[in-house]
């Protein structure tokens, strides 16, 4: 048999907290200051994966660990490399559409493979800080086929459901959010 020391093993950081979600559903929203500064450990996880090649796909509240005033990107079960060239699956072997509804770039939402980059993570980013802020995603359905029907759809500015939030956010949640990828920033 194998000895202890030449089976395969993996160790994990152990990660206490909860989920951003579960913060999220007990709060409604978080205030701006602690939106901006989850957000921005957010970018500079995302960041770090793209660095390493890595697309995670599948940003939401529910992927998102908190421990106090630190987050940890988690679940990396939809990520990909980022060359499109290696690795264009978006589609489960039964051709299900991986992903929340809630928080699809409209690029995962409407299937288009070659368009699916770094952008798409910009706009999970946007989404995840929008639930930060007002406490919902930027989309409204639970169903692929509800998302798909709004997705064009203008998203109402952060401000509309929390009026603590500044011109200057909105106006970076909306430029994560915009449909055309090209146009995130």
């Amino acid at each position: 048999g194998l000895s202890h020391a030449s089976r395969p093993y993996m160790v994990l950081e152990l990660v206490e907290g909860t989920t951003l979600r579960a913060v999220l559903d007990q709060r409604g929203h978080l205030d701006v200051p602690r939106a901006v500064s989850y957000a921005i450990q957010l970018c500079e996880a995302v960041e770090a994966c793209h660095a390493a090649g890595v697309l995670h796909r599948d940003l939401k509240p529910e992927n998102v660990l908190v421990r106090g005033q630190v987050l940890k990107l988690t679940d990396f079960g939809l990520a990909r490399d980022t060359d499109p060239s290696t690795s264009r699956s978006q589609l489960t072997q039964s051709g299900q559409l991986v992903g929340s509804p809630q928080f699809l770039s409209p690029e995962q939402a409407w299937g288009n493979l070659d368009e699916i980059d770094a952008r798409t993570d910009v706009y999970g980013i946007g989404a995840v800080l929008y639930a930060m802020l007002t406490g919902q995603g930027p989309h409204s359905g639970s169903t692929l086929f509800e998302i798909l029907e709004v997705i064009a759809s203008p998203i109402p500015p952060p401000s509309k459901l929390n009026p603590a939030v500044p011109p200057w956010l909105d106006g970076l949640v909306g430029r994560c959010l915009e449909i055309d990828a090209a146009k995130r920033p």
